[in-house]
């Protein structure tokens, strides 16, 4: 059982998965959608979001990392979840 990890970064937690998306991960992405306890919560973004609503969707989409992004919202990914202090979502950063 793949246990989902987070490491705080001055203070703000962030996930495997947030840092796998951010930086064009897709294999360590896939992997970490396909765990049993990620798809029983079924909850990217509130379990995975950061103070400002940064989700691994937001920061996939705002790196152009397209595969990373069809993969979040086929598992359920929301592109309109939360907006970031500037008032984006993670739709208005793909676009």
């Amino acid at each position: 059982d793949l246990r989902i990890q987070f490491c705080d970064v001055l203070g703000v937690r962030y996930s495997v998965l947030y840092w796998a998306s951010a930086f064009g991960h897709l294999q360590v992405v896939r992997l970490i959608l396909n765990t049993p306890l990620l798809r029983q919560r079924n909850q990217l973004e509130s379990t995975f979001s950061t103070p400002r609503n940064y989700t691994p969707l937001f920061v996939s989409a705002n790196n152009g990392h397209l595969e990373i992004v069809e993969e979040l919202l086929k598992s359920g990914a929301k592109v309109d979840h939360g907006a970031d202090q500037f008032g984006f979502t993670p739709l208005m950063r793909a676009v």
